[in-house]
C-alpha cells in the first residue's frame, strides 16, 4: 500500500478547510488543516509535506508571505489557491516558488490527479 500523501490545507475559511479537507481525506491523504497564516508559517516549519495547499488572501499574512517562509523547507508542491482573478498576484506566487496557482472553486478531479502524481 502506497504511503498517504500528507498535505498541508491553509485557508482562512474554516468550511473551505472542512469540505476539500474531507474530500482529500477520503481519497487517502493526510491532511492537517489550519485557518491562521501564522500557525500554517509554524506547521510549514515544523514539518515536511507532500503537498502544500495555500490561500492567497488571508486576513495578518497573506499566502505569499506564508509561502515565503516555508518554500525552502524541503515541501513537495506548494500549490496557491485563489477566488480572485488577479494575473499580478498569480504571477508574483509563481515567481516566489508556488508549482501552480488554481481557482476556487478547486477542481476536485484535477486536485485529486495531481496527488496521484505526487504518489507514483
Amino acid at each position: 500500500m502506497p504511503t498517504p500523501c500528507r498535505v498541508l490545507l491553509v485557508d482562512d475559511e474554516e468550511d473551505a478547510c472542512l469540505v476539500l479537507g474531507d474530500v482529500l481525506e477520503c481519497s487517502g491523504c493526510e491532511v492537517r488543516s489550519v485557518s491562521d497564516p501564522l500557525a500554517a508559517v509554524r506547521e510549514g516549519n515544523a514539518e515536511r509535506y507532500d503537498l502544500v495547499l495555500l490561500d492567497i488572501r488571508m486576513p495578518r499574512m497573506s499566502g505569499i508571505e506564508v509561502l515565503r517562509r516555508i518554500r525552502d523547507r524541503g515541501h513537495g508542491a506548494i500549490v496557491m489557491l485563489t477566488g480572485y482573478v488577479d494575473e499580478e498576484l498569480e504571477a508574483e506566487a509563481r515567481r516566489e516558488g508556488a508549482a501552480e496557482v488554481l481557482h476556487k472553486p478547486v477542481d476536485l478531479e484535477y486536485l485529486l490527479q495531481r496527488i496521484d502524481g505526487l504518489r507514483a
